[in-house]
């Protein structure tokens, strides 16, 4: 038993130098952010590796790279590259599958450039409060219109859990918010998305004008983690309809976490049209966030 003493010491020694020496420094992350810059292109996305490094990747990389966009991505589907910053040799999952470019070291840092083998362009994004009208019946009143109002953010509460914070750019409907915002989703990823949350027996209804309309309707969405953790609440329906056709719904159960769903608009595909969502739930105060985009 004695014996192993100086073993273990030598384990532990070994171990830290390992440890010290896998650090990386403030001159290995100047240089990785130059390199960035130098490869990095508009529609690019940027990734971190592990996903904890992040935090500190963003205070690098600054908000010209780290933009509020590329931090906060609906899906991957749409990036035909994306720069990724690793240590430790890790990758992220979203990129399974993409092809490495070209690998470049700064330490212990590798910026790749990857490049996306199921690359789905985007024809249009009509996430703009601009392109947006809101409005929501309850039970079996009259359709409302929800004013565009611009008053101070609602922060999420010092309570847990504290619920999702609310942009001040924003549209009020009665007892419910409809804001362009940022999701914290089941997996505490940050989601840019379409905060609709409606009451019980509500249907909100969010209009996107002058649409340019593509092969599919290609959306995402879920509900704040701790909405959907324990798995108690009601499903939340979204229903479409494009140019005044209906073409189809979407549901998210709570456990789905952020997901994915299609629509085909192949028979009007080349058209420009309003593209409607209406958003109702069984249950009240879901917290439900949705992004949509024609491919």
């Amino acid at each position: 038993m004695i014996a192993a003493i100086p073993a273990i010491g030598i384990a532990e020694l070994l171990a830290h130098v390992r440890q010290t020496h896998q650090v990386t420094s403030d001159d290995e992350w100047r240089a990785a952010h130059d390199g960035v810059a130098k490869t990095i292109q508009p529609d690019d996305l940027l990734i971190f590796a592990p996903k904890w490094v992040e935090p500190m990747g963003r205070r690098w990389m600054g908000s010209d790279l780290a933009t509020m966009d590329r931090m906060t991505f609906a899906d991957t589907s749409r990036y035909k590259r994306a720069v990724e910053v690793s240590i430790r040799g890790k990758h992220r999952e979203e990129l399974e599958g993409w092809k490495a470019a070209k690998t470049d070291r700064y330490g212990n840092i590798d910026v790749t450039v990857l490049e996306n083998p199921s690359y789905k362009p985007v024809v249009d994004d009509p996430l703009d409060l601009q392109r947006m009208r809101v409005s929501y019946t309850q039970g079996g009143s009259f359709e409302r219109d929800c004013p565009l109002e611009h008053t101070a953010p609602q922060t999420a509460g010092t309570y847990f859990p504290p619920g999702l914070p609310i942009p001040g750019d924003r549209f009020n409907c009665g007892n419910a918010l409809v804001a362009i915002g940022v999701l914290s989703a089941l997996d505490y990823s940050a989601r840019r998305c379409v905060i609709a949350a409606p009451g019980q027996g509500m249907k909100i209804k969010v209009r996107f004008a002058g649409v340019k309309i593509g092969k599919v309707l290609h959306g995402n969405h879920g509900l704040y983690a701790e909405a959907e953790r324990n798995k108690t609440g009601a499903p939340v329906t979204i229903n479409f309809d494009v140019g005044g056709k209906p073409i189809g719904r979407a549901m998210h159960k709570d456990g789905d976490g952020w997901s994915y769903f299609e629509l085909p608009t192949n028979d009007m595909a080349g058209q420009t049209a309003d593209v409607v969502a209406e958003i109702s739930s069984s249950g009240g105060d879901r917290s439900y966030c949705f992004e949509v985009t024609t491919r």
